[in-house]
């Protein structure tokens, strides 16, 4: 299905954790195509882990490689699990008949597969395409992975959100694990929704994709309708899907540099609301407020009287004194809790 160049070793070496899911799905059909996958593990996300581990060992058939499949974590290290049945269906990956998988599941402890594995060979990517529990997990357990792995790539967070105007999914579904993951020295590729959002499954790349032989193609197809389908409804006439597919590109796409206070910001320590967004947000708003009525108190001042009056005369010190106190504010609010 697609044509990629890339010699055998040049392939980077990588452990796909996801939540099969449509995104995902399509993530797992490009890794296969371009990177050498040692291990798919599962995590709770788009569906419950039952669901995303047996969709995962169905997209493992029909893609036809041999990575061994291990059962990850299925809810968050605090929050409660949450899950996308609105976008993605009850199964995780509505919109096609699946079929039944053939091939049994390698292992239940996919946290401690991921850290054997890291250990027993340097340089592998860590490829979270769902919630990052079982990549948190691993590196709290095991924090020498963090400077063994050629790194994490992984898809979440952005400059705007999905579940809410500051929260991306995967990120809001566990901050706890991100802040982990974040905070671990570990080399961080970050693909945003401000980048996955420009891979979009048109009705043109769609219908190409049916036009491929092989069951493969077919049930893509069929996957890459609903999930547009649902997405357009939900969003607007961008039909994403394939997000996943930034992240499994590794080497870096956009590298992070943002600190994972977002984590916390998208979803609180109750793992229920954000917190800190709307503080920033509101912040923000302060900030405009106070700029344009401090522009508006000097210009006045000065029209007041040509001769510069005492009102014209200290508008201009509380135009800076308002800034100074507002950009602090802004500061404050960036500070780690």
């Amino acid at each position: 299905m697609i044509d990629a160049e890339v010699t055998h070793t040049a392939r980077p070496r990588m452990i796909v954790d996801c939540d099969p899911g449509h995104d995902d799905a399509v993530a797992l059909i490009v890794a296969a195509h371009v990177a050498e996958i040692r291990g798919i593990v599962t995590v709770g996300g788009n569906a419950d882990l039952d669901r995303t581990t047996h969709n995962a060992l169905v997209i493992r058939d029909l893609i036809g490689i041999d990575a061994p499949i291990h059962r990850g974590v299925g809810h968050p290290i605090v929050a409660k699990p949450h899950h996308s049945p609105s976008v993605h269906g009850e199964s995780g990956l509505d919109g096609a008949d699946l079929p039944t998988p053939v091939t049994p599941l390698d292992g239940t402890d996919g946290v401690g597969f991921i850290v054997d594995a890291c250990r027993a060979e340097e340089g592998l990517w860590l490829v979270p395409t769902g919630p990052l529990t079982n990549i948190g997990l691993a590196l709290r357990q095991a924090p020498d992975i963090a400077h063994r792995i050629a790194g994490v790539s992984l898809m979440g967070g952005g400059s705007f959100g999905n579940r809410s105007a500051v929260a991306e999914f995967n990120i809001w579904a566990d901050p706890d694990a991100a802040r982990v993951v974040f905070e671990s020295g570990a080399d961080l590729t970050m693909a945003g929704l401000d980048v996955t959002h420009r891979f979009q499954a048109t009705t043109e790349r769609i219908d190409a994709v049916r036009d491929i032989d092989g069951d493969l193609a077919a049930v893509l197809a069929d996957l890459l309708d609903f999930f547009s389908s649902m997405y357009r409804s939900r969003h607007d006439d961008g039909a994403l899907a394939g997000a996943a597919i930034a992240a499994a590109l590794v080497p870096p796409i956009a590298t992070a540099g943002l600190q994972i206070a977002f984590g916390q910001w998208q979803r609180g320590p109750s793992g229920e609301t954000p917190v800190v967004g709307p503080l920033l947000l509101v912040s923000v708003n302060v900030l405009t407020i106070m700029i344009g009525s401090s522009f508006i108190l000097w210009a006045r001042g000065i029209r007041s009287d040509r001769k510069l009056s005492v009102k014209a005369r200290w508008a201009p010190r509380m135009t800076a004194l308002l800034l100074l106190l507002s950009l602090l504010a802004l500061v404050f609010m960036a500070l780690p809790k």
